[in-house]
């Protein structure tokens, strides 16, 4: 695996860089289908309906959101510093719950929040808990403030709007 790769190469003469992306949201998902952001989908139910419908048990699901331009500072920042190479974890180290997001576009929105079964096929296979472990990438010298997800949810939203 590339990880491994990297990690084996002593003699690299050039940068390379890894970063594993968490979950990324923000403008311009509407051709990422099915794997656009919670964020995305909320947003859709919202215009369709004016309600939006988490999953029942989405208060216990974890995921770390990290905002478009959190990513692009991360990705700036090694264009910036050429001279660092590695693996590293672009996300915010924060995790964050469905049920959060869902609570703070209602605060933004005025939209009720209507809980809907689990799908069947996602038994099983829906991971409960991400959070990206940030210390390489401090480490690496990377100092830019995190967007929170309450500032970046609600710049995501007005831009929609």
């Amino acid at each position: 695996n590339f990880d491994n790769h990297v990690r084996s190469r002593n003699d690299l003469t050039t940068q390379v860089v890894g970063l594993r992306y968490f979950n990324v949201y923000g403008s311009d998902e509407s051709h990422k289908g099915r794997m656009a952001s919670v964020v995305y989908h909320f947003r859709k139910q919202y215009e369709d309906s004016g309600v939006i419908r988490p999953f029942v048990g989405s208060d216990d699901f974890y995921r770390d959101f990290v905002y478009v331009d959190d990513i692009v500072n991360m990705n700036m920042f090694f264009l910036k510093n050429p001279h660092l190479s590695g693996i590293f974890n672009a996300g915010s180290g924060t995790e964050r719950s469905f049920g959060d997001i869902a609570k703070i576009i209602s605060k933004i929105s005025g939209c009720k929040i209507e809980h809907r079964k689990f799908p069947e096929e996602l038994k099983g296979k829906y991971q409960k808990f991400t959070r990206a472990d940030m210390t390489n990438m401090l480490s690496a010298g990377y100092d830019v403030p995190i967007t929170t997800l309450e500032q970046g949810v609600s710049d995501y939203w007005s831009k929609l709007s």
